[in-house]
């Protein structure tokens, strides 16, 4: 930043003004660079008090160009400009959903406004604060006590999910040139939640279609023989199958595009069925759907309400079905990875059937794999001089023949 000054010819009256350079390489309207300019008055006390403030905020990351409009420099603002034009998109709602929280507690705040203090006391407030849940029914309310039921906070995995957006949003600011400081460097995070990956057996796989309703069963039957995910298997095109090849094409709105999904046996019955079932409905409705799965009307499910029936309609089967509460749609994908690795398919044959982009998805599976880790703890008792089981049981044989 620098001060410049200019001298009106009709009185001789002085102006100071406070100048900033942008980094090199942006450009204003005509093709020349930017320099956003200030007015700091009518004395070189003036001006240097201004500069000396907007140098400590360009210090801390809070100067704001003052010919950008205000609305446009608030959080909500960038967090439109944030889900229109970042890079890392995701398959789900992820991103929006998320966004969308933090709109809410920081939406009218300007973003240079907002400190790593604010950041910290707001990761607190996610991880120790009660949700309000559904209401208390009048007749059940207490004079004078909430009215809501209360929920317990967020869990780490939620927190950390949040936390991760709000990086990235202030990232992208700092590469977008919105701020010079991301106050959200080296956040702490909450540690991801631990805990086994629930997944079904064949038996309780068998039980859940027979609780589940016609129309669910092919979608939860394709979910399991491809591993593809919910909103994959309900938003199916009929132009992305290729039975004569035996693959689909799944598309992805990531950086890896698509992937190609190998179809078998199990999944070439389903999608013959519903080809049977397409027509029926097409005579009916007088239209193909280019949806593989339609309800009887022919309807789809491109929807988040659509899916989302679908995710609690599976969720009511597993109840019935006496499998446990909570195991939503996204179990289906969990049985089809452990049921490859229970098989001894490699890993990394899982993870590019899964579409995983790197291989740390896929080792959560790992530990379900036929003789995981005894091979490489053989391996130390060779080094050791140790006879393993194995090789004990092999001399014994050898012995015993030598002996009759």
């Amino acid at each position: 930043m620098a001060i410049y000054t200019k001298r009106r010819k009709c009185d001789g009256v002085v102006t100071y003004y406070v100048r900033y350079a942008a980094p090199e390489g942006v450009l204003n309207g005509k093709g020349k660079p930017y320099r956003p300019v200030e007015n700091a008055g009518t004395t070189k006390g003036q001006a240097r008090r201004l500069l000396a403030k907007r140098l400590g905020e360009v210090a801390s990351g809070t100067w704001v160009d003052p010919r950008v409009p205000v609305d446009a420099t608030t959080f909500a603002g960038f967090a439109e400009t944030f889900l229109e034009d970042h890079p890392g998109r995701r398959r789900s709602n992820h991103y929006t959903s998320n966004v969308s929280e933090l709109v809410k507690e920081f939406g009218s705040r300007r973003l240079q406004e907002i400190t790593r203090s604010d950041l910290d006391a707001y990761r607190v407030k996610l991880e120790t604060t009660a949700r309000p849940g559904r209401p208390i029914p009048p007749t059940k309310r207490k004079e004078g006590g909430p009215t809501r039921y209360s929920l317990p906070p967020l869990s780490s995995t939620t927190v950390l999910k949040r936390l991760r957006v709000i990086h990235r949003m202030f990232k992208l600011a700092v590469r977008w040139d919105v701020l010079t400081v991301n106050p959200a460097t080296d956040l702490e995070k909450p540690s991801p939640r631990g805990g086994r990956t629930r997944y079904l057996t064949a038996d309780e796989f068998e039980r859940l279609q027979a609780a589940s309703d016609p129309w669910l069963r092919p979608i939860q039957r394709l979910a399991v023989a491809t591993g593809m995910r919910l909103k994959e298997v309900a938003t199916l095109r009929w132009d992305a199958v290729d039975a004569a090849a035996g693959v689909l094409r799944v598309a992805e709105d990531t950086k890896t595009g698509s992937r190609d999904v190998q179809l078998g046996a199990a999944a070439l019955a389903v999608l013959k069925d519903r080809e049977d079932a397409r027509r029926k409905v097409g005579r009916l409705a007088g239209r193909l759907s280019p949806f593989v799965f339609t309800s009887e009307t022919g309807d789809d499910y491109s929807t988040d309400e659509a899916r989302r029936r679908i995710s609690d309609a599976t969720r009511r089967a597993a109840v019935a079905a006496g499998i446990g509460a909570g195991l939503g749609f996204h179990v289906l994908r969990h049985t089809a990875a452990s049921w490859m690795v229970t098989a001894a398919v490699p890993l990394y044959e899982v993870q590019r059937v899964l579409g995983h982009s790197t291989p740390v998805l896929t080792q959560r599976y790992a530990h379900l794999a036929p003789g995981h880790l005894k091979t490489a703890v053989s391996a130390l008792d060779r080094a050791l001089g140790v006879a393993t089981a194995t090789q004990v049981a092999t001399q014994e044989n050898a012995d015993s023949a030598m002996t009759s």
